[in-house]
């Protein structure tokens, strides 16, 4: 049985230009598609057009920040995987990533290979989904080493 390929659907949300262009730069050398929105409002528009199977998101932007963002993805219930771009490598941050169920941070300056490792990382979890005006449900977060010699060697799993 032929499995259809799906062309992967990469959404950068921010206006950091060397960000934009380091994704750029990766979803063009690995066939990726590669949209950027400069902020909330934006982003949601984009995805309401079309799903994206990861989100980068810079850490602020003009109308919000990656935990609105994250809150209307999640009323949204698009399925998409969140990352967050930030400059901060700060234990209290990573425990905020945990809290709110962000996939990985990837810290900024953001190099190409790194990149690619949270990106391929975040596409092989399964997506958290949540239908609108449902309960959270509990859950604990394990953060396990990644092997793949990031700058953090963090990586989040959920698990239910």
């Amino acid at each position: 049985m032929a499995e259809r390929m799906k062309r992967i659907h990469i959404l950068m949300v921010g206006s950091c230009e060397e960000n934009s262009r380091t994704l750029q730069k990766l979803a063009r050398d690995s066939g990726w598609e590669f949209t950027v929105a400069l902020d909330c409002g934006s982003a949601l528009v984009r995805l309401q057009e079309q799903v994206a199977e990861v989100v980068v998101c810079e850490e602020d932007l003009e109308d919000g920040d990656w935990r609105t963002l994250l809150g209307e993805m999640k009323s949204m219930a698009c399925g998409s995987r969140l990352v967050v771009a930030s400059r901060l490598e700060k234990d209290w941050f990573w425990g905020e990533v945990l809290r709110h169920e962000i996939h990985d941070v990837l810290l900024t300056p953001c190099e190409v290979e790194e990149v690619r490792r949270v990106v391929s990382q975040a596409l092989q979890t399964k997506p958290a989904r949540r239908k609108p005006g449902s309960e959270r449900p509990a859950r604990r977060a394990k953060a396990a080493g990644t092997g793949g010699g990031g700058r953090t060697g963090r990586h989040f799993e959920w698990l239910a």
